[in-house]
């Protein structure tokens, strides 16, 4: 009776996920459309949409969906998972799902990472990210055996794709660990220089980064802890709680980058808007003590003087003539 109440809540647990995650990616990219692209009246098109780090997002979301659909499926039927094709197309999904995590945070924290250690060792990080679907395949090759082997239901077809799986996850697990140990270590590293005396030389953007990576980062250790206590564990109650628990923490990490990249947009906003607003404003008008003080340019001053040379002439003719009609002549040169 507990087992099937058990079942049930997980199956329904699974069934609210899936398309969950599918609202969170397509309110994500609503709010991309109108703040970041309508607003700054840029064209909303799908290279404007799906960039690198977009693209990463969307697909980690639909791998999610997909991976709690095939997971609810089977728990519909029993908590004991079978080698079927939906168990495959969780495998599948998961590893799609760590993929896009490692490729989006690698990328969004690239220049932090080059800041932080250097060029050279970024260059290494990189040739890891990028041979990481080699160690996500190894724990599907199992399911793909047992799905097309004639003697799949025989307990000796199933030891060596169970341990194939169990080295396959480890390797997987720990290309993780290490890719949020590198990153934990850089995130860390920029916030603690903002409690130094220069802390201005950290951009906000950096700070970002730093603060949601950490929050990505830890929750992340806890559901691959969640999921590797399942090692040791033979209650299949249990065991299906922790696997649970460590998929939905998987959904948390996705709202983390998501809250990220928001956070991110609203903080280039605001600075450009700061940067319009400090802009000064030319003025067509010049005010009356700027026409006061205003100095006259060489033109000017010759009329000027003309106008003066002009009224001294004519002050002297009128003096003369006065003075002739009195009996004295002078001649004006």
């Amino acid at each position: 009776m507990m087992q099937e109440l058990i079942q049930s809540l997980i199956f329904r647990f699974y069934a609210i996920f899936a398309p969950l995650v599918i609202l969170e990616g397509v309110g994500y990219f609503l709010y991309i459309s109108y703040f970041e692209l309508y607003l700054q009246g840029k064209t909303i098109s799908i290279e404007s949409l799906f960039t690198a780090l977009n693209t990463a997002l969307a697909f980690e979301a639909i791998s999610l969906s997909f991976a709690y659909i095939a997971r609810g499926l089977n728990i519909a039927q029993s908590l004991a998972i079978p080698w079927n094709a939906l168990f495959l197309m969780e495998q599948l999904s998961l590893a799609s799902a760590q993929y896009c995590y490692a490729i989006y945070s690698y990328k969004r924290s690239s220049s932090l990472l080059r800041s932080v250690y250097s060029a050279r060792f970024q260059k290494r990080l990189h040739v890891l990210v990028s041979v990481l679907p080699l160690f996500f395949i190894i724990p599907i090759i199992p399911s793909i055996w047992l799905l097309i082997s004639p003697d799949q239901a025989t307990e000796t077809a199933d030891l060596i794709p169970s341990a194939m799986q169990i080295c396959g996850q480890f390797l997987s697990a720990l290309c993780i660990l290490t890719l949020d140990i590198v990153f934990l270590n850089a995130f860390m590293l920029t916030l603690a220089k903002t409690h130094d005396d220069d802390s201005d030389a950290v951009s906000p953007e950096f700070r970002i980064i730093a603060s949601h990576g950490i929050a990505g980062c830890v929750v992340c250790f806890v559901s691959l802890g969640l999921y590797a206590a399942t090692v040791g564990i033979s209650s299949l109650v249990v065991k299906t709680l922790l696997i649970a628990a460590s998929h939905g923490l998987l959904n948390v990490v996705l709202c983390i980058l998501f809250l990220m990249k928001v956070r991110i947009m609203r903080v280039k906003d605001i600075t450009r808007t700061e940067r319009t607003t400090t802009q000064p404003i030319p003025n067509s008008f010049p005010s009356a003590n700027t026409q006061a003080i205003q100095q006259p340019n060489a033109t000017e001053m010759l009329k000027i003087n003309t106008s003066t040379a002009s009224v001294s002439k004519t002050s002297m003719a009128m003096d003369n003539s006065y003075l002739t009609r009195n009996g004295t002549s002078f001649s004006l040169k």
